[in-house]
C-alpha cells in the first residue's frame, strides 16, 4: 500500500491507489470494486473503505458525470478469488451517520460586504442538508489584534492570520459562528495561502477512514498569506482530501489558484459565481457533487465448519437369549390416495406357499409386524369361532376427504387377502368404513396423515390379538445411547447439516438436520431400522451445506466396536441369565393412559416376580419424534411411571422396580415409518432372575 494511501483517505470520492481502467479499481492490494450491468458506460470507479464490511463508492461515467442511482445487484465487491455479499447499496444522503467533515474555508474579507446574505443562505442550504449526518469546521480570516491566542493557529512557528471552529455537529454554533464574524470580523486583505494550510491541518485530527471534504471560497487572489502558493498547493495535492473551490469575482475567467488547489486534490473541482445571486445556484450544485457517494455494505462469505466426537471410546454389543413378548401392531398402513397393500407386508400367493407359517419362527421384531396379516390369518384359521372386525380409515385431507369409498376398498383389500390365501370365511369378517380412525393421529403433520390412512383389525376373541411369543437373541449396547459432541458453524446461514455413520462394508447411517445442534445422540439403529451388529468398526462424521450451498465434511473418525457371544457375556459380566421382556400393547398418539387390554400382560409379569420373587423389574418407556424434545422425554416417563405404579398396586414392592423415560432419543424402531412410530410408543418391562431358580424348580 502507497505511503499516501496510508496516510490519507479521500472524503467521499475515495481514492486508493489510483484508477483502473474502465470499470474497477483497487483498494490497498487486493479489494476491487466493479460495477454490472450499467446502462450508462462506466469511466471511473472511485471508493474508500470505512471498515471491513462498508466502503463509501463514486461512480463516473466517460464524461465525467457522477451516477446518481446504483443497486445491489450492480456492485461487486471482490478479494483475490473471493466474492462478497453486498447487503445493501444506499446513497449517501440517505445514510443516518455518514461521518461526512466539512472544513469551511470562507473569504471574510471586506470585500465580501455586499454579499454576506447571499453567503450565509448559501452556508444554510448546506447544512439543512448534512444536518445530522456530519460534523463542521470553519477557517476564516483574523486581523483582530484582541483575538484570543487559542483562536490562532502556529505551522511551522508562523502565527497566522487565521482562525477556526473545531469540529462540531451542532449546525446553529456554526451559523451562529460565521454570522457572528461577517458581521464583526471582515478583513482587510485575503490571507487565502494560509487559510488553506489551517484547513488541511483542521483534518489531521481526524480518523484516516472518515469522509472528509473541503469547500473554499475566494473574493480574490492572496494578498497576505505568510506562505506563498507553492507550499500550499503541494499540501492540498498529498492530503486525498477533496477540495471543491468557489471563485467568487467579477472577471469571466476563473481564478487559476482556485482551479489549480481543486483540481490538485482527488475529484476535486472549481466553480464560478460572477454575482451574489450566483452564490445559491453554486451551492446547491456542490451539494449534489457531495452526495453523489454511495455506501456500500458488504461481507465476505465465511464457509461452514464444525467438529464431532464421540463421548465414549469403544461400543461393546453382547448378546443374550430372552423370551419376548412382542405385541401386535394391528394396522395395516397405505400410501396417499390407495388401497393396495404395500409390499414391505409379508403376504404369500397362495395357500399353499402359507402352509410352512409359523410366528413362533420369527425372529426379528418388525418381521413380526409385516408379518401381521398371516398372524392374524393363521391365528383365525386355527380358531374358527373367531370372527374379525377390518375397518378402513383415511385421512380426510386431500383427496382422500371424506372419501369412504376408498377407506371401504382398503378394507376389503385387507379381507380379500386373509380370505383367499387363510381361507377365511368372509362371513367372519365385517367390513367398516369410516373417515379418520376412531382415534387418529395429529392431522397437522404428514406423519400424523400417513398414520391416519390405515386399515385397523379387532377382534372381541383376545387369542387373535394376543402378543407374539417367541425365544430371541437380545444385543446389549454399552453404551446404550451413543453421545456425540458437535460444533456447527454456519455463519451464512445454515441449510442444514448430516450425521454419517459407516461400516467398512457400507453405509450404515445419515441422518439431516435443519437447525444446529450441541449434541447428537444414536441408539445405533441404522437406516434398515435394525440396531447395528456384525460390524468391527464404526467411522462417523458430519457434513454442513450452508445457505450459500458451501458446504463442509469433517475427516472421519472410528469407534471401534467389541461384539461379545452370550456365554461370554454371562461369565465376564455376571448379569442374570434368564429374561423376559413384555411390550405393553400400543398407545395411542400423544396418549399415557394404559387400556384394558394391557391386563394380561401385566398380569403375567405378576406371576413371573411370583415364581422369581428374587426378579428385579425395569420399566421403561419411549415415544417417537413428533413434537418437542422435551415434551417427549415427559410423556416417555408418564408411561413408564404409570406401568410401574400399577404394578406395585399389584403387589410388586417398589425396592423391586425401577423405571425411567426415554423420550426421542432412544428410539426401539426408526421413526421414519407409521408402524415404526406406532411400535415406539411403548413400554417395555424386563425381568431378570437367576438361572438357579429355574434349575431349582
Amino acid at each position: 500500500m502507497s505511503s499516501l494511501r496510508r496516510s490519507f483517505y479521500l472524503p467521499m470520492i475515495l481514492i486508493a491507489l489510483g484508477i483502473f481502467s474502465m470499470r474497477s479499481i483497487a483498494a490497498g492490494d487486493s479489494l476491487q470494486v466493479k460495477i454490472l450491468n450499467s446502462p450508462r458506460e462506466v469511466g471511473k470507479i472511485r471508493f474508500i473503505e470505512r471498515d471491513s464490511s462498508n466502503l463509501i463508492l463514486r461512480v463516473m461515467d466517460e464524461t465525467g458525470a457522477a451516477f446518481t442511482e446504483l443497486n445491489s445487484d450492480q456492485v461487486e465487491v471482490r478479494r483475490e478469488d473471493e466474492i462478497a455479499k453486498i447487503i445493501k447499496v444506499a446513497p449517501l444522503q440517505s445514510t443516518i451517520e455518514t461521518n461526512l467533515n466539512i472544513v469551511l474555508a470562507l473569504d471574510n474579507s471586506s470585500s465580501m460586504q455586499n454579499s454576506v446574505k447571499e453567503l450565509l443562505m448559501s452556508v444554510r442550504l448546506l447544512l439543512d442538508k448534512f444536518q445530522g449526518r456530519s460534523r463542521i469546521s470553519v477557517v476564516l480570516f483574523d486581523e483582530q489584534k484582541s483575538t484570543p491566542v487559542r483562536f490562532k493557529t502556529t505551522i511551522e512557528d508562523q502565527l497566522l492570520k487565521v482562525k477556526f471552529l473545531p469540529f462540531t455537529e451542532d449546525v446553529v454554533e456554526v451559523m451562529n459562528y460565521i454570522r457572528q464574524n461577517y458581521r464583526t470580523n471582515l478583513t482587510m486583505r485575503t490571507y487565502l495561502h494560509d487559510e488553506i494550510l489551517v484547513a488541511l491541518k483542521q483534518f489531521e485530527q481526524l480518523p484516516s477512514n472518515l469522509l472528509r471534504v473541503m469547500i473554499l471560497l475566494s473574493d480574490g487572489e492572496d494578498l497576505g498569506s505568510k506562505y506563498r502558493f507553492e507550499p500550499a498547493l503541494e499540501a492540498a495535492s498529498k492530503a486525498g482530501i477533496t477540495i471543491y473551490g468557489i471563485d467568487y469575482s467579477k472577471p469571466q475567467q476563473i481564478s487559476e489558484t482556485i482551479t489549480q488547489i481543486s483540481e490538485a486534490t482527488p475529484q476535486g473541482k472549481a466553480f464560478k459565481a460572477k454575482y451574489a445571486e450566483d452564490l445559491i445556484p453554486v451551492f446547491e450544485a456542490l451539494t449534489k457533487e457531495i452526495i453523489t457517494e454511495f455506501q456500500v455494505t458488504f461481507h465476505f462469505p465465511i464457509p461452514p465448519s464444525g467438529s464431532i466426537a464421540y463421548k465414549s471410546d469403544r461400543l461393546l454389543i453382547t448378546e443374550r437369549r430372552l423370551t419376548d413378548e412382542f405385541p401386535m401392531l394391528s394396522y395395516v398402513f397405505f400410501d396417499s390416495n390407495s388401497a393396495a397393500i404395500d409390499a414391505r407386508y409379508y403376504m404369500y400367493d397362495s395357500p399353499d406357499s402359507a402352509s410352512a407359517f409359523d410366528e413362533k419362527l420369527i425372529r426379528k421384531s418388525l418381521d413380526k409386524y409385516y408379518h401381521l396379516l398371516n398372524i392374524v390369518g393363521s391365528r383365525a384359521k386355527h380358531d374358527s369361532t373367531a370372527n374379525l372386525i377390518v375397518t378402513g380409515c383415511n385421512m380426510n385431507l386431500g383427496a382422500e376427504e371424506a372419501n369412504l369409498a376408498l377407506s371401504q376398498k382398503r378394507a376389503e383389500a385387507v379381507s380379500a387377502y386373509l380370505h383367499r390365501v387363510w381361507g377365511i370365511d368372509a362371513r367372519r369378517i365385517q367390513l367398516k368404513a369410516r373417515n379418520l380412525p376412531e382415534k387418529p393421529s395429529s392431522i397437522r403433520t404428514t406423519e400424523g396423515q400417513a398414520e391416519n390412512r390405515r386399515v385397523e383389525i379387532s377382534s372381541r376373541r383376545y387369542s387373535i390379538l394376543e402378543p407374539i411369543r417367541s425365544e430371541i437373541t437380545e444385543r446389549i449396547y454399552q453404551p446404550e445411547i451413543g453421545f456425540f459432541k458437535l460444533r456447527i458453524a454456519a455463519p451464512e446461514g445454515l441449510k442444514d447439516w448430516a450425521f454419517i455413520a459407516n461400516s467398512l462394508s457400507g453405509a450404515l447411517l445419515k441422518k439431516s438436520f435443519q437447525t444446529e445442534k450441541t449434541e447428537f445422540s444414536w441408539n445405533w439403529i441404522d437406516d434398515s431400522g435394525e440396531r447395528i451388529h456384525d460390524v468391527s468398526q464404526i467411522q462417523y462424521g458430519i457434513s454442513i451445506t450452508d445457505q450459500d450451498n458451501e458446504s463442509f465434511e469433517s475427516a472421519p473418525k472410528t469407534i471401534p466396536v467389541v461384539q461379545v457371544d452370550e456365554s461370554t457375556a454371562i461369565a465376564e459380566t455376571r448379569q442374570d441369565s434368564v429374561f423376559e421382556k413384555f411390550s405393553l400393547i400400543l398407545f395411542d398418539f400423544n396418549s399415557s393412559q394404559i387400556g384394558g387390554s394391557n391386563k394380561a400382560l401385566m398380569q403375567k409379569v405378576l406371576n413371573i416376580y411370583t415364581a422369581h420373587p428374587s426378579a428385579s423389574i425395569r420399566v421403561y418407556g419411549f415415544c417417537d419424534d413428533i413434537g418437542n424434545e422435551d415434551y417427549n422425554l415427559n410423556l416417555s416417563q408418564k408411561r413408564a411411571k404409570i406401568a410401574h405404579d400399577i404394578l406395585i398396586r399389584m403387589g410388586i414392592p417398589g425396592g423391586k422396580l425401577a423405571f425411567h423415560g426415554y423420550g426421542e432419543i432412544n428410539p426401539i424402531f426408526s421413526n421414519t415409518s407409521p408402524e415404526g412410530r406406532f411400535l415406539n410408543r411403548t413400554v417395555q418391562i424386563y425381568i431378570g432372575y437367576p438361572v438357579e431358580e429355574v434349575t431349582a424348580k
